[in-house]
């Protein structure tokens, strides 16, 4: 039987990169007006006005809305799985509506030995998310391992993979 332990999320991009996008797309908006009315418009209310309404409008959160995938981890028996999940999207771009997220079958599986201590099951698992990372669908996508890398040193894997009592 299965063990679900941790789901890593995969982001179309980094939270540097989605915020880097959203400025430039407002910097855009504003130099269209800059160019319609002069230079002189930059002190204005209404340049100020149509930068708060382009932020209320379509600027929006990284974190849960760029999400295109999951990892999710997993035991059985003496193995350390991951399950891919991906967009069923033909093309991943900012913003994408009515995304559905499938499941795309086994990431990886490996061997934890019964010597293997807590710490060294842990940097198995580590190196496997590392090899996942350069490979496709993930590969140019960001793998949000910071939680998992936080609370995984502090985790009894020998417990979640039945080597102790």
């Amino acid at each position: 039987m299965e063990k679900y332990f941790f789901d890593i999320p995969i982001y179309r991009c980094s939270r540097e990169k989605h915020t880097q996008e959203l400025y430039k797309a407002k910097k855009k908006v504003l130099q269209f007006m800059i160019d319609l009315n002069g230079i002189e418009v930059k002190n204005s209310s209404s340049y100020e006005s149509l930068g708060n309404r382009y932020d209320f409008r379509f600027w929006y959160p990284w974190r849960y809305n760029e999400i295109i995938g999951w990892i999710r981890l997993y035991a059985l028996g003496d193995q350390a799985r991951g399950d891919l999940w991906f967009s069923n999207a033909k093309k991943i771009r900012s913003n994408l509506k009515n995304k559905r997220i499938f499941c795309r079958g086994k990431a990886f599986e490996r061997t934890i030995l019964k010597n293997q201590s807590s710490t060294d099951i842990f940097h198995t698992i580590c190196e496997e998310l590392a090899v996942q990372e350069k490979e496709p669908p993930i590969k140019g996508r960001y793998l949000d391992k910071n939680m998992f890398y936080y609370i995984g040193k502090f985790i009894n894997w020998r417990q979640i993979f039945s080597m102790e009592d």
